[in-house]
């Protein structure tokens, strides 16, 4: 059995989910009492891009052992990533202390569930619940800076200097962590959304109401109020929940009532009049402390782009091709850029006149882009990186962006690729080259800028 387990686990690891899951499905077979058969299958399953079946399993192997924390942390993480969000709190609660409930979590510092949860929101379209959940991660770690003012004066007394030393620089690379890294990159996409489809204001909604027939717009305002009534309600009976249960705790001692959450939905955080210039906040931290990070460059380049800020964001590209100039981002960022410059009207101002100059000054250095037009460097890109799903797909999208009427030339292009045999032991088993993540975001691709459904 344990075998079985292990050339399953072997399998997945290889990509040859169908072999893996036969292998688990006959360990399973022979014991069917070990829990880690069905945490292992789980994970299989959700690499193979099954996430409601893998969240399905992780459940079961929490149900067999309800005591064990591990599995039911496993389960809640298996849930948020198939977005069942509600299920997923449900069950993290269940390790909380009696009443504290939510709270608990983020008196506790829960990051992972915290960014888990903000990026199935943001999956949904739940700005303002993924924000909240990626700043409260922000909040942990400006609650960790603020901390470590008590120890300065407490080392210094005590003598004790190699921990105060260790300290001193675990906080210059406090902004370096990962989980600052992942919520701080989460914030400023949830806050370029924003940007790009901003709410409706309560005006233009009244302005909406107003067209409608006034049956049917009687008729929403009662849905509206039923609703708010509904959501009050809600609130209220949670706090007294929360009371009561606070105020007799397991101890019998009596407890101090928290403070009640005033924006459980994160509604308030959306509703900042510029967005980019709060994304601009964290990506300062990103680039001061993630500065070898592809990610933070890309998303430097999108927002500067977004404001308009033509040297910011070739500063960008620039750092994009130094880190890696064959990663399709780093293409799509640099062609994407000069075929904005390219259209701009001719410069009238003096600042304006100054970044031409400054473009034209640092246009050679860029090796890609050698008396060569943006049509034949991505033509180039795409001879260079034939055999790759994720650059065909960069390749097209840049053709469709130089030229609009090759649409359906390009859209070929991603639908010819061939998901070759990767190189290796061709005696454990052929292995195919893409990814779940890269099928993913072929598909978002061709859903969204190529608006072509059929073809998704």
């Amino acid at each position: 059995m344990w075998t079985l387990l292990l050339v399953s686990q072997h399998y997945d690891r290889r990509s040859q989910y169908d072999i893996a899951l036969d292998k688990i499905d006959e360990a399973i077979l022979h014991t069917p009492t070990v829990i880690d058969l069905y945490s292992i299958k789980g994970n299989i399953l959700q690499h193979a891009g099954n996430f409601s079946a893998a969240a399905a399993l992780a459940d079961e192997a929490r149900s067999m052992d309800l005591a064990d924390r591990y599995l039911n942390s496993e389960c809640v993480m298996q849930m948020l990533q198939a977005d069942q969000v509600g299920l997923a709190e449900k069950t993290a609660v269940l390790f909380t202390k009696d009443g504290d409930q939510h709270n608990n979590l983020h008196d506790m510092q829960c990051m992972w569930y915290e960014l888990a949860s903000g990026e199935s929101y943001f999956r949904q379209g739940d700005l303002g619940r993924a924000l909240k959940n990626f700043l409260a991660v922000e909040k942990h770690y400006t609650d960790m800076t603020e901390d470590q003012f008590d120890f300065h004066s407490y080392c210094l007394r005590k003598m004790t200097l190699r921990a105060y030393v260790s300290m001193l620089k675990f906080q210059d690379r406090l902004h370096a962590h990962e989980y600052f890294h992942k919520a701080a990159a989460g914030a400023i996409r949830c806050y370029m959304k924003l940007h790009d489809s901003p709410l409706k204001s309560s005006a233009e909604e009244n302005d909406e109401l107003s067209k409608l027939p006034a049956a049917q717009r009687k008729k929403l305002r009662q849905k509206q109020k039923k609703a708010e009534a509904r959501a009050k309600r809600e609130a209220e009976e949670k706090q007294e929940d929360e009371t009561t249960s606070t105020n007799s705790s397991k101890s019998g001692k009596k407890q101090q009532a928290r403070p009640v959450d005033l924006d459980p939905h994160g509604e308030k955080l959306v509703q900042v009049e510029d967005p980019l210039a709060e994304a601009t906040k964290y990506l300062k931290l990103l680039q001061n402390n993630s500065s070898d990070s592809l990610e933070t460059h890309i998303l430097s380049f999108e927002l500067n782009m977004r404001k308009q800020k033509v040297l910011l964001a070739f500063q960008a590209v620039k750092q994009l091709i130094k880190l890696d100039e064959n990663n399709p981002d780093s293409h799509r960022s640099l062609i994407r850029f000069f075929h904005r410059i390219n259209n701009l009207p001719a410069p009238a101002t003096d600042s304006e006149k100054l970044i031409w100059n400054v473009l034209e000054a640092e246009r050679p250095d860029l090796r890609q882009l050698h008396g060569k037009s943006l049509v034949e460097v991505n033509i180039n890109f795409l001879e260079k990186h034939n055999a790759s799903l994720t650059h065909r797909a960069a390749a097209a999208e840049m053709m469709y962006l130089l030229e609009p009427d090759k649409k359906l030339q390009a859209i070929k292009l991603i639908e010819d690729s061939t998901n070759n045999t990767a190189s290796g032991n061709g005696v454990l088993g052929p292995i195919k080259e893409w990814g779940i993540q890269d099928c993913i975001d072929v598909h978002k691709l061709l859903d969204t800028v190529f608006a072509d459904q059929d073809v998704a």
